[in-house]
Parts: structure tokens; C-alpha cells; sequence
């Protein structure tokens, strides 16, 4: 039996796997109800456009969380991944806005690194 997964465990993957709540909320949907879903059913549930939908489960399937078959996407987990969603999916419910917050931090550290490589010093003139 695999040992259980910590709070810090969960959280360093979001950190380190997960982009945006999209991505996030796909991926604990797809893990808590195990069926093929289109990415049409998954853009209906999460409100979000099915264009957007399609590149955000392509995402999970490049980094190979969620699997794909023609055009239907599902989670067949080993069982480290199997437990790490179990964990997520509990630290996202119990923790919601430390969850978002982390994401959305994320997001904005990406954002500060890519402005940072334009930014002009004294004597780059």
C-alpha cells in the first residue's frame, strides 16, 4: 500500500502541474466521475468555451494526467496519481482560496518574469 500523500505533497502539484482553475477543476472532475468526456461535456461543466476546454485537457493529456481516445478524454490513473487526486480534490474543497490563490500566484510570478526581461537598468542604454 502507498504511503498517503501530505498537504505539501498536494500542494507542490498544483504548483508544479496545474496552470489555471480550468485545468484544475478538469482534472478533479475527470478523476472523482471516471468516464469518457468529451471536451464539450467538460466545457458545459466548467463554463468555459469548448475551444477552451479542448486546449486545457490537451494540456492534462501532454503532461499525461488525463488520457485521450479519439475525441473523448478520461483518467486512468496509476495509484500514486490515484491518491494525489484524492488529495487534491480534498485539499480543493476544504482549502479553496488557498488553492486559487496559489494558482493565480503562479500565474502572476510568470507574468513578473516575462516583464522582468524587458526592463531597462541604468547603463543598459
Amino acid at each position: 500500500m502507498a504511503a498517503p500523500i501530505t498537504e505539501e505533497e498536494a500542494l507542490r502539484f498544483i504548483r508544479d502541474q496545474i496552470d489555471s482553475i480550468p485545468h484544475l477543476e478538469a482534472l478533479i472532475l475527470l478523476s472523482d466521475h471516471p468516464r469518457s468526456w468529451s471536451a464539450s461535456e467538460i466545457a458545459d461543466r466548467l463554463y468555459i468555451p469548448d475551444e477552451r476546454a479542448r486546449i486545457v485537457l490537451d494540456d492534462l493529456v501532454e503532461r499525461r494526467l488525463l488520457h485521450r481516445k479519439e475525441s473523448c478524454y478520461f483518467f486512468d490513473p496509476d495509484q500514486t496519481l490515484k491518491l494525489m487526486m484524492e488529495a487534491v480534490s480534498l485539499l480543493h474543497r476544504n482549502q479553496l482560496v488557498r488553492v486559487t490563490a496559489l494558482i493565480h500566484s503562479k500565474a502572476s510570478s510568470s507574468v513578473s518574469e516575462f516583464a522582468k526581461a524587458f526592463r531597462f537598468r541604468k547603463g543598459d542604454r
